[in-house]
């Protein structure tokens, strides 16, 4: 396999990078499409072309070296192509959004390889991130299972009934998540048709936070205490769609990577709020100020799990450091 450090010079990484930078602005950029607004089709058309451009040199700088790489710019490139033309003629926002989707699949796609590779990882700037389109399906339901989660294990289960329900979805998600690598198809099916409204692009080609989540919650259910599991299922459940809100919205000032200060922030006074309003009625008897101290830790530690998770899915790591502070308390 190639390196970074199999190119004659950094332009060729450089090239890459800068495109796949520039097609993840765009992909957003056109999320939110204003077609009865001349000045913005005609702003996106030029972004378009430039995009284009872009992307002909970095598949020019590949040289024959990578087959797989030069695939996926020739498909950004047609793809972009198609968009120029749709732009230019009569618009429809159905043609729009599966052009949209397509380079966000494309992106992710060309990203994996460039991580692989690690082309972006010698020039000293920001990682490329994953693309997290403003998706109101996904934040309500991440609030309604957490919801529901903590409801079932207060009212319904008992410990064992939630180890064994917990033991056969997990295996049932790994299953799923084994099979789908083995058949394309397949997979499409399971990313398009059953997770499609909540599916987020790069997770087409990696792990669903679905698993990781249900990973989590079989771990912590196994060794924290209820009310400890239960904060931090909470504070996974509203802190983080709160906080994806409020960065888009607020986030201009960043704090790590492409997290931001508004999205942080928001991110611990939601689960702050929602700690508080749990422990009111999960602990009645426990002091104010120990139920306070105990909510703002770990609302703090939740918020800081989301802000420095890279490499391991947030799905996984808030609730089990969240959980795993607030298990000293119970």
């Amino acid at each position: 396999m190639h390196t970074a450090a199999d190119y004659d010079n950094l332009d060729e990484a450089q090239a890459l990078t800068s495109m796949a930078r520039e097609l993840y602005g765009f992909v957003y950029k056109i999320q939110k499409p204003r077609l009865h607004d001349k000045t913005w089709i005609e702003s996106i058309s030029c972004y378009c072309s430039d995009l284009y451009e872009r992307a002909a040199a970095a598949r020019a700088s590949l040289a024959g070296r990578q087959k797989a790489l030069e695939e996926a710019v020739d498909d950004i490139m047609e793809t972009l192509k198609k968009l120029s033309d749709e732009l230019s003629g009569s618009t429809h926002e159905g043609q729009l959004k599966e052009l949209r989707l397509k380079l966000s699949r494309l992106y992710e796609k060309i990203l994996i390889q460039i991580r692989e590779l690690e082309l972006d990882s010698p020039l000293g700037s920001q990682r490329l991130p994953h693309l997290k389109p403003i998706n109101y399906y996904r934040n309500i339901f991440h609030v309604g299972i957490g919801l529901v989660c903590v409801l079932l294990y207060e009212l319904v289960l008992t410990w064992g009934m939630a180890m064994t329900l917990l033991g056969i979805t997990l295996a049932v998600f790994i299953g799923l998540e084994v099979s789908r690598r083995f058949s394309e198809r397949f997979n499409d099916f399971l990313v398009d048709s059953i997770f499609g409204i909540i599916v987020r692009p790069h997770e087409r080609y990696r792990v669903n936070a679905s698993t990781y989540y249900l990973a989590a919650l079989t771990l912590m259910t196994a060794v924290t205490p209820k009310t400890a599991l239960c904060m931090g299922l909470l504070v996974l459940a509203f802190g983080d769609p709160v906080a994806s809100l409020a960065g888009r919205r607020w986030g201009r000032k960043k704090l790590w990577q492409e997290k931001s200060m508004a999205g942080t922030l928001a991110f611990f006074v939601a689960a702050l709020v929602i700690c508080m309003i749990y422990l009111g009625f999960a602990e009645p008897e426990m002091a104010l100020l120990k139920m306070a101290l105990a909510a703002v830790i770990v609302s703090a530690a939740g918020a800081a799990t989301e802000l420095f998770s890279q490499r391991i899915n947030d799905n996984f790591t808030i609730p089990v450091v969240a959980a795993g502070v607030a298990s000293f308390w119970f």
